[in-house]
């Protein structure tokens, strides 16, 4: 298996699925971290090729940095680097091992989107365009690489308990823990979702995405305006301070 960006929560609910004949053979498991900048792709390239060397039956891409903000008073660096990780690390990282899944016309390709994929959230616009990317890229790859046996899961979460918050302090109260998603992943994974919402949250969302789009609509409007009140602005305040700034 070949994890870009998740940590040891996850290879611990796969290696606890196996089953108990292979779980024997799992018993002196030992983990190689490698240290890797998804970004690079030669990088990622010669990780996949170390990895290669056995059987690479998965791959979860979870490469991605959070971002926030107005788009047109955005610098364009900071807009560059959002895409460089958010959907250059997943393109880098497919591309990588795409090659030996293919040969061996078996492995299955897990993309790590967002709820930002089924909605575009407002003052996200960067971050929501680089995650629209990941989920559009998983979906066209089902088509493609169904002829080779090669499968794929988009992951779109809401809520999780991981660093992109910075601060923990900052992380929603509602949110699930990496064990819990990691759970929710697998359990997708073994139904053959393609694409998984997971958190309470998203699975509304995504519902809502065809089933009832007003619901969705007036969310994104709460959250927009709860984003100008909770930093002390009115959507007045907000236009004028944006007509100084462009």
């Amino acid at each position: 298996m070949f994890f870009n960006g998740l940590g040891d929560n996850l290879i611990k609910q796969v290696v606890q699925r196996c089953d108990s004949r292979r779980r024997r053979r799992l018993d002196h498991l030992y983990l190689n971290a490698i240290i890797g900048d998804a970004g690079d792709q030669p990088a990622m390239k010669f990780l996949a090729r170390v990895e290669g060397k056995n059987a690479i039956d998965y791959i979860f891409n979870n490469a991605g940095v959070g971002w926030g903000g107005f788009f047109a008073t955005e610098n364009m660096d900071n807009i560059r680097k959002v895409i460089d990780a958010n959907m250059y690390g997943v393109i880098h990282g497919v591309k990588a091992v795409l090659p030996y899944m293919l040969k061996r016309e078996s492995g299955h390709i897990v993309n790590i989107a967002s709820v930002a994929a089924i909605v575009s959230l407002p003052l996200q616009s960067v971050y929501v365009a680089s995650k629209c990317a990941v989920r559009g890229l998983t979906e066209c790859l089902r088509y493609e690489l169904a002829p080779f046996n090669v499968k794929v899961t988009v992951v779109c979460p809401a809520e999780v308990a991981t660093e992109i918050f910075g601060d923990p302090k900052n992380i929603p109260p509602d949110a699930i823990s990496i064990d819990q998603a990691g759970i929710e992943i697998l359990d997708g994974i073994e139904q053959g979702r393609i694409v998984l919402p997971i958190v309470d949250t998203a699975r509304r969302i995504y519902r809502n995405a065809t089933e009832n789009p007003e619901a969705n609509e007036q969310f994104l409007q709460q959250m927009f305006n709860h984003a100008l009140t909770g930093g002390g602005m009115t959507v007045k305040q907000f236009h004028d301070r944006i007509m100084k700034e462009i």
